[in-house]
């Protein structure tokens, strides 16, 4: 038996230094992603988003359906009209006694009147303040005062119970989006109420339903089954806003009042049904322009007229809310603690990552960011029709942040690994180029082999007759011939790891079998390659080693692929035999599909064609050439139904090119199989053109159910001819004449360009 090294901890060792490795290089990834969502919620946190989630809130706003007006209320309007035919602002305590006095004979629940009343008006003065000491059903305003204002006071001739503040909280910028409903009542301000008006008006209507307000253990409002969430200083996309007070979003119903609505000389002329008012909650306000009561909304942007809201129907708005949530017909809009968050920010900034690491290039990025961001604008805009506010601008950030911040870090690692396999090919070129050398100063020393060589042919080896190795069984059994002149399938491990289960092959430079990983769980397969120099000498080993271990790390850069099987472990053994281990992929070789199902139609082709092409685009765009592709170097892996790509190599020119490479010509130096292989290749010239030349005979292969051996070439320029053998469309006909093009200038010069012409 052949002497063998122990690599049983080196080999655990390489074992744990891939999966280290492939946990440092997540790393960087992941604190990319980190560092920008950290950004984004520092950035967040500063108010730096505010304004920005803001006008996404007012974007979502006017996006949701419009509601039907709320019926429960009604607005009598002071329009400028009313003003102008009263001559007269502000109105009079006649007028408006006149008014009151008519709407109340039609018996409303509630009757605000949104128009301050702290000074006399006459005339009418008396009667005014007659009627407002005697009713219980009239709510009428003040104001708190501030900075700005000294505040305005309610009627004293009212009970405190029956008035309520008209403060309206307004956001930077102007907009309307939170609704005060209390708030508290400083040591000498004129406002003596500590509720809303709005508050007020729908708490006497829910009181005729049996539903009375209440305070929940965390100081929020419960109302019928329904608690009003109190704003917090960051609650939503809110960052440090003055939240005193009792204050919840305000959801509006529509762009207009909420409420239908009347004049005020319709009232007074009583052009009124008693049904429009009966058991009814009725606004009185002002609506003239001339009047600064009127306000920006979500709604008014991007309006021609750029239109306000009249105070009067913001407060018919947030009374419609108070009652539509306390009977259970509205969500009242919520949002999430701040970890939740900052978990769902994060998450989308993950997702983003995931989307930058799986782009190849700034197009994939953009087609897969806006399918993403389109999934993520209509989850938060759906959201929000039910209620919700989801953060919106700091999760596109973070998409998109972590999108191109990945995207640019892989992009920069592949550049630098191109890089790495450019040199490691350069080497790979001048290591074939002085075997090729060795081998020639080999040969001329003996014009013909005999048995005191210092190397053996695999027939030799084997007993097999070279005319036989074209059968697959035959190269099986040689392999398994050869297995077994080196090791015991039984008695011992290879590697002191590597149990050998089945022979799966050989060919002119490497034999092939099944093993078994008895260092992981549950011992799962590989595929275990042996190649064996065919010279001992010290120059053309040390050669041959430098050459195995560049291709080895090349390998091991395209294994990242999911269409390229992983290299799992490369050693050498101590009489100097090279193994390769990779991962298994179970399924059927694509020569075997071709024997089973015959030809293939021109949809099948086509989509075995883009997808060996996009191998190759990956392949290509790192400087390597398959230089062997061919149907059995080609496996439809069973599980996931994809195609792989196996037996790359140029460690193939570890075999000289001897008498028996000269019986067999389809084993050349050059490397390649004769039919499938162009003539720069076999010049020894290859080029990313000669794998395009290999699949588009396989194309053909696959429509013909012919192999290469059995097509005529042109005498003149011979180009392959097969048109007349097969019934396909002129488009793609084409498109495979242009892939195996006897002239490599006459063919298509990268995969891409081919792919980019396939129907």
């Amino acid at each position: 038996m052949t002497k063998m090294i122990s690599f049983d901890n080196q080999q655990m060792k390489k074992f744990w230094f891939r999966k280290l490795k492939n946990v440092t290089q997540t790393i960087p990834l992941l604190g990319i992603i980190g560092a920008i969502a950290t950004s984004i919620l520092a950035a967040r946190n500063v108010g730096w988003l505010e304004s920005w989630e803001l006008s996404a809130y007012d974007q979502m706003m006017r996006l949701r359906p419009e509601l039907a007006p709320d019926d429960r209320l009604l607005i009598v309007e002071v329009t400028e009209a009313n003003i102008q035919q009263q001559q007269q602002w502000p109105l009079s305590d006649r007028l408006i006694h006149q008014v009151l006095t008519n709407l109340k004979k039609h018996d409303p629940v509630a009757i605000g009147l949104d128009i301050y009343r702290d000074l006399p008006v006459e005339p009418g003065h008396a009667e005014f303040t007659a009627q407002i000491s005697g009713s219980d059903r009239l709510i009428l305003v003040c104001k708190e005062s501030d900075k700005d204002s000294p505040g305005v006071p309610a009627p004293s001739a009212i009970d405190k119970d029956q008035v309520g503040f008209a403060d309206i909280v307004v956001d930077p910028g102007g907009i309307v989006r939170r609704g005060l409903i209390f708030q508290q009542i400083g040591e000498n301000s004129p406002c003596t109420s500590p509720l809303a008006l709005s508050f007020q008006l729908a708490r006497r209507y829910l009181q005729t339903l049996g539903i009375e307000p209440e305070k929940t253990s965390t100081n929020d409002l419960l109302f019928g089954t329904k608690t009003f969430k109190l704003l917090e200083p960051n609650s939503g996309g809110y960052n440090q806003i003055d939240n005193r007070g009792g204050q919840i979003l305000l959801n509006y119903r529509s762009w207009g009042y909420g409420a239908p609505s009347i004049t005020l000389d319709d009232v007074l002329q009583e052009k009124i049904s008693p049904e429009q008012i009966k058991n009814k909650i009725v606004l009185i306000g002002v609506t003239a322009k001339s009047i600064d009561d009127a306000f920006y909304t979500p709604f008014s942007a991007g309006r021609a007229e750029s239109q306000k809201m009249p105070g009067v129907a913001v407060h018919a708005q947030l009374t419609s809310q108070i009652i539509s949530a306390a009977l259970g017909e509205r969500n009242l809009l919520w949002y999430w603690s701040d970890w939740v968050e900052i978990i769902w920010i994060c998450s989308w900034s993950f997702l983003g990552g995931i989307v930058g690491y799986r782009a190849r290039h700034p197009l994939q990025l953009a087609i897969a960011e806006t399918g993403t961001l389109v999934v993520l604008l209509g989850t938060t805009a759906s959201a929000f029709v039910l209620g919700a506010w989801l953060p919106v601008v700091p999760s596109v950030l973070g998409l998109i942040g972590s999108s191109g911040g990945v995207l640019a870090y892989t992009a920069n690692q592949e550049s630098k690994e191109r890089q790495a396999i450019a040199r490691q090919i350069q080497q790979q070129t001048k290591d074939i180029a002085l075997l090729q050398q060795l081998l020639k100063e080999r040969e001329n020393t003996s014009s013909v082999p005999s048995q005191t060589h210092s190397y053996t042919s695999h027939s030799e080896i084997t007993g097999i007759p070279p005319e036989a190795e074209e059968d697959e069984n035959t190269a099986i059994a040689s392999a398994d011939a050869i297995w077994k002149t080196s090791f015991s399938l039984t008695s011992s491990l290879l590697a002191g790891r590597y149990k050998i289960t089945e022979a799966l092959g050989a060919g002119g430079f490497a034999s092939t079998y099944l093993a078994q990983d008895t260092h992981r769980p549950g011992y799962p397969d590989c595929v275990v390659k042996k190649l064996q120099p065919a010279h001992r000498d010290p120059t053309f080993l040390a050669v041959a080693r430098r050459l195995f271990h560049t291709e080895a790390e090349i390998l091991e850069k395209l294994g990242n692929h999911p269409h390229i099987p992983r290299l799992l472990a490369h050693f050498e053994t101590e009489n100097q035999e090279f193994y390769l281990v990779e991962e298994y992929i179970p399924g059927q070789l694509l020569s075997e599909e071709l024997s089973n199902s015959g030809v293939f139609d021109e949809t099948r082709t086509i989509e075995m064609l883009k997808e060996i092409l996009s191998i190759l685009i990956y392949i290509h765009d790192r400087g390597v050439i398959h230089r062997d592709l061919k149907p059995s170097n080609i496996i439809r892996d069973s599980e996931k139904n994809r195609l792989v790509l196996i037996d790359f190599g140029a460690v193939k020119e570890i075999q000289p090119q001897d008498q028996h490479n000269a019986r067999h010509p389809e084993l050349t130096v050059a490397i390649g199989t004769r039919g499938y292989t162009p003539p720069e290749q076999l010049a020894g010239q290859p080029n990313f053109s000669s794998d395009i030349y290999a699949l588009g005979v396989i194309a053909i292969n696959a429509l013909t159910g012919l192999r290469p051996n059995q097509l005529e070439c042109d005498r003149h320029t011979g180009n392959l001819k097969w048109r007349h053998l097969v019934n396909v469309g002129e488009e793609l006909a084409k498109i495979i004449d242009k892939m195996v093009c006897y002239h490599f200038v006459e063919r298509y010069q990268s995969a891409a360009e081919v792919l980019k012409e396939l129907p």
